[in-house]
């Protein structure tokens, strides 16, 4: 078989003819790593050679569609740079045409530290006359909000009568009053977790009120207890958007492009077989692709994906034969001060509960890791507890020594924030322990004080 299409690649050259692949043709996925969570199917596409007409995966054929590609240079942002597509057909005649608009965003990064009066605008460092602090009544982070609103654009004004900030901004109209939990944003009301306060002349609002006011993305760095406030900034459009329409000609796979900071875009979109495309007068690249939605094992578990097609006289191509791994997810979640614990929307009862000591989350050891499928074992002579746990990397094994501040594991020694000590007769340790322990993912939920920790089940 091989030598019969390597003549055919032989004979192509030789007589002009249009064959381009060679006798182990290559397939190019969408997703290479062939993984999800919980999927009972999976949405499989990928490129292949030009010249090749069907795919079958797993004994089903696939749907073969032509596709083209180009990368088109954008102005600097903010801005909308205009993309002008046309499509011919194999005669050459215009089938479609349609003009895409791609915005270039821009991004404004400020950067606070408590008690410090220097803070950083796009990692530009300038002096503010107040410096952010902890409100130690309600335990909120609060922020001067004159120097947010003018970095961010907006533009602030006192009223003394009424005691009253009015700020005006991109689609934003303020109405903000001291020591009151309710502010006016265009005419509609918005409850702050914590009163704008007056301190030292200064205005300050509470971080949460930053990121609802702002449509801003607010981060909290705990290491540096530093604030982190970051904004996307659209350009003002100057054009009408044009009305997207789908003929069948031009399949766009983004009809509404937008980018943060971006020199190129990559435009990409579906057209009939034997079109050719050109985007702002240059010619775009035409390619094939496949694509199939096929059942996968129920999580967790492995699926094995047979891709095959056909040569010339119809004899099979076996392409590839991968494993999708289709994992598990198991969720935790915790409050502090609360004996109930949710796993996987199960709610249980722990043996104690999560605490907050000396600035560390301690939650209760036995019921976390009994939910981890763990083995524990109690050695009273040295006030020591093993456990031992088999997932999809091997067995984990884990030594931790009541009032040590250092544990094993797998025979490593790890450090830990404060020591294990047990609490009303259970044994407490610290959260991110937990979490590293068992190669697991941390959210805190700081309104409601809640834990949540997400770990990966694979097969």
């Amino acid at each position: 078989m091989k030598k019969f299409i390597a003549l055919l690649v032989i004979i192509g050259l030789v007589f002009g003819a249009g064959i381009i692949w060679a006798d182990e043709p290559v397939i190019i996925l969408d997703d290479p790593e062939l993984s999800g969570f919980k999927l009972t199917e999976y949405y499989l596409e990928g490129e292949i050679p030009y010249d090749l007409e069907k795919i079958w995966v797993n004994g089903s054929e696939a749907e073969v569609f032509t596709k083209f590609r180009i990368s088109v240079p954008l102005d600097k942002a903010p801005s909308y740079t205009p993309a002008g597509i046309v499509v011919k057909n194999e005669a050459g005649e215009n089938i479609e045409s349609y003009t895409l608009q791609v915005a270039n965003k821009s991004m404004i990064e400020l950067k606070y530290q408590i008690n410090s009066t220097v803070m950083e605008v796009n990692g530009i460092k300038q002096e503010i006359s107040a410096a952010p602090f902890i409100d130690t009544k309600n335990w909120r982070t609060m922020l001067p909000f004159r120097s947010i609103a003018e970095n961010l654009g907006a533009e602030v004004a006192w009223v003394q009568e009424t005691k009253t900030i009015l700020m005006t901004g991109d689609k934003i109209k303020l109405e903000l009053s001291l020591d009151k939990t309710v502010a006016i944003i265009n005419g509609e009301e918005l409850k702050l977790d914590a009163p704008a306060k007056l301190v030292d002349g200064h205005t300050f609002v509470p971080i949460r009120f930053v990121a609802e006011t702002f449509g801003a993305k607010v981060f909290w760095d705990g290491a540096n207890q530093s604030i982190i406030i970051k904004r996307e900034s659209n350009p003002a459009p100057d054009f009408k958007t044009p009305k997207v329409k789908n003929t069948g000609n031009l399949i766009l796979d983004d009809w509404e492009p937008s980018v943060l900071e971006a020199e190129h875009y990559m435009i990409e979109g579906e057209v009939p077989a034997g079109s050719s495309v050109f985007v702002n007068g240059l010619e775009a690249e035409i390619f094939k692709k496949f694509r199939i939605t096929m059942p996968v094992k129920e999580a967790p578990s492995f699926t094995v994906i047979n891709i095959e097609s056909e040569d010339p006289e119809g004899e099979p191509i076996n392409f590839k034969t991968e494993l999708f791994v289709n994992a598990s997810e198991l969720v935790i979640q915790l409050w502090v001060d609360k004996t109930e614990m949710m796993v996987n929307g199960t709610p249980y009862e722990l043996y104690a509960p999560p605490q907050v000591i000396d600035g560390s989350t301690l939650v209760p050891f036995r019921s976390i890791t009994e939910v981890f499928g763990a083995e524990l074992e109690w050695i009273d002579a040295i006030k020591t507890v093993k456990i031992r746990v088999n997932n999809a990397g091997g067995e984990t094994r884990i030594e931790l020594k009541l009032g040590s501040k250092t544990a094993k594991y797998n025979d490593q020694e790890i450090e830990l924030d404060v020591p294990a000590q047990v609490v009303n007769g259970s044994i407490m340790v610290p959260l991110r322990f937990v979490v590293e322990a068992f190669n697991a993912e941390l959210e805190w939920i700081a309104d409601e004080k809640a834990i949540v920790i997400r770990q990966k089940i694979y097969p």
